[in-house]
């Protein structure tokens, strides 16, 4: 082949093909849209379910506290919580009194206390032993969802949380 000539019409087509056509564009960048707000709902409601996870955390670890301080006979005292239906506070005595608040944790905008059958929703731990008078179930939950996690309060004391 002869480098000093050329053939004009295959230059031409070969310069056509080098570049993409506006559909083909559009069909990449429609999928590359769909791809991503896949993602973006998916990442976001790993969020909310991560945000009631460490609600649990915090529920779970105050409760255990008070437990913990009436066992080990701090300020020769009574401890207990008192539950709302946004959020949870650690009290000393045998009732709970606004007064006697030592500790207090608000629930996340997101997570709400959405049943609890534990009567003035107090639970106090006798010395000694860590038992409760009652037994007794609540349950945290995302606002507008499914997602809940149900703690239990056995009367030996025991709290068992159940991730749904």
């Amino acid at each position: 082949m002869d480098f000093r000539t050329c053939d004009t019409e295959h230059v031409q087509t070969t310069r056509l093909n080098k570049g993409f056509s506006l559909v083909e564009l559009i069909v990449t960048v429609a999928v590359f849209v769909g791809v991503l707000i896949i993602s973006v709902r998916v990442f976001s409601n790993f969020r909310t379910v991560e945000v009631l996870s460490k609600e649990g955390d915090r529920v779970e670890s105050l409760i255990r506290e008070a437990r913990d301080r009436t066992l080990s006979g701090q300020s020769d005292s009574k401890y207990g919580v008192y539950a709302t239906s946004d959020g949870l506070q650690l009290f000393s005595g045998d009732v709970y009194s606004p007064g006697a608040v030592e500790k207090t944790i608000q629930y996340n905008g997101l997570v709400t206390m959405s049943s609890s059958d534990l009567g003035e929703s107090s639970i106090v731990f006798q010395r000694l032993t860590g038992k409760v008078a009652t037994s007794g179930a609540f349950t945290l939950s995302l606002v507008n969802s499914s997602e809940t996690i149900d703690f239990e309060i056995s009367t030996s004391g025991a709290l068992t949380r159940i991730d749904n």
